[in-house]
């Protein structure tokens, strides 16, 4: 939208009421006939009290509406409408730390995790500065449980849990985090963490097996020897942190499930996911786009079986850039955007899909896929200009 597109809007918008008075007690008597015959307030009266009084130039009382309205917009899964009404409430009221929280909630319900992330985030911060532990606490728990990489944040969560005596939620997040560090071979930082368990009581247990001295050992040798020797053979014991499945096909070489349970195998398998991207490079330059076609799709399938989406992201974006992409693919590339969380990705699948179903000229799954747009971005130029040409079955207002 330009510039002047957008002062039009805001000039419209300041007019809306031409006797803001009139239309406050219009909206209010509409809210008490939803509490006289005992339905919910309509949100979309709520939304226009609230611009009633912002045209009448009471802030304060607008910015109560717009938050009333987005909660109600929130019940009705209305998510875009809701958001909307927060970013009034920014635009507005910038001090008000509430929309920040609200935005944050509405991104998760709608699926954009890393825009629900930033304002989570943001919002933790100015309330734990304000000395307001118990919001930053409810921020930062729905911030983890949106599955996102941020043991930064779970670590915070953890000690204001610890600092505001809820011991039980501090020491279940830091053992959570002990595992996520264990995995991710980083020593220092589970040291870090088995302190602070220390520090609550909490220790990592020991191992069960006894310490056995080597003369004892010694001693035990020729008894073992001739157990081996007078019975059955049996299975030796299992070390700790490996599973081994003995059956007729034990010693064969593992199957595909068996080889994704081995370090060194998962690795080779991603590094051949990484190697066809690499090669269908190789193979465009040399002029077998065919070939190209089905490495790229290839990787696509397999970083998505991974949950590497940024991967999938990319093997996707480069197969319609080579104008080989069908609407199994395309529909994989949103998804894998999707589970980013970042509304961009997305639009930018959509955006493809769309077009590409415009330039085959089916008009219905273009249609569908712009208005996926408008869920994401209700201001979305690009989807407005494919609807203009396939036409809309979208409700007016």
């Amino acid at each position: 939208m330009n510039r002047l597109s957008w002062f039009k809007k805001e000039k419209h918008a300041a007019s809306r009421h031409e006797n803001p008075d009139d239309a406050i007690a219009r909206y209010l008597e509409e809210l008490r006939q939803a509490d006289v015959q005992g339905i919910a307030q309509p949100a979309s009266a709520l939304n226009g009290l609230g611009d009633a009084y912002l045209d009448k130039g009471d802030i304060h009382s607008a910015v109560d509406h717009y938050r009333q309205s987005a909660e109600a917009y929130a019940r009705e899964g209305m998510y875009d409408n809701a958001i909307a009404c927060c970013k009034k409430i920014r635009r507005y009221a910038p001090e008000n730390d509430n929309a920040a929280l609200l935005l944050g909630r509405f991104y998760a319900a709608k699926g954009l995790r890393a825009d629900a992330a930033r304002e989570l985030e943001a919002y933790a911060d100015r309330v734990e500065r304000s000395g307001q532990p118990k919001e930053a606490i409810a921020a930062l728990a729905d911030l983890v449980g949106l599955g996102l990489d941020k043991p930064l944040q779970r670590e915070k969560l953890a000690r204001l849990y610890a600092e505001n005596g809820q011991r039980d939620a501090a020491v279940q997040e830091y053992r959570t985090l002990r595992r996520e560090y264990e995995a991710r071979g980083d020593q220092e930082a589970v040291a870090r963490i088995s302190d602070r368990l220390a520090e609550h009581g909490d220790r990592p247990p020991r191992p069960s097996a006894p310490q056995v001295h080597p003369e004892e050992r010694k001693s035990m040798a020729p008894d073992v020897e001739e157990a081996t020797t007078t019975e059955p053979s049996s299975p030796p014991p299992i070390p700790l942190g490996l599973e081994i499945e003995h059956t007729s096909y034990s010693e064969r070489s593992p199957g595909p499930d068996r080889a994704m349970r081995e370090p060194a195998a998962r690795t080779q398998v991603e590094a051949g996911y990484e190697e066809m991207v690499s090669l269908a490079e190789r193979t465009v330059t040399e002029g077998d786009t065919q070939r190209a076609v089905e490495l790229l799709a290839e990787a696509g399938r397999g970083f998505t079986s991974q949950r590497r989406w940024e991967e999938a992201v990319d093997a996707y974006r480069r197969l319609a850039e080579l104008g080989a992409a069908k609407d199994e693919h395309y529909g994989a590339w949103t998804e894998a955007a999707r589970q980013l969380g970042m509304a961009s990705l997305v639009l930018e699948a959509l955006s493809s899909q769309a077009r590409w179903h415009v330039e085959g000229g089916r008009r219905s799954s273009a249609r569908r896929a712009a208005e996926e747009m408008l869920l994401v971005d209700p201001q979305n130029e690009v989807a407005t200009e494919i609807l203009s040409k396939v036409g809309s079955t979208l409700p007016r207002d």
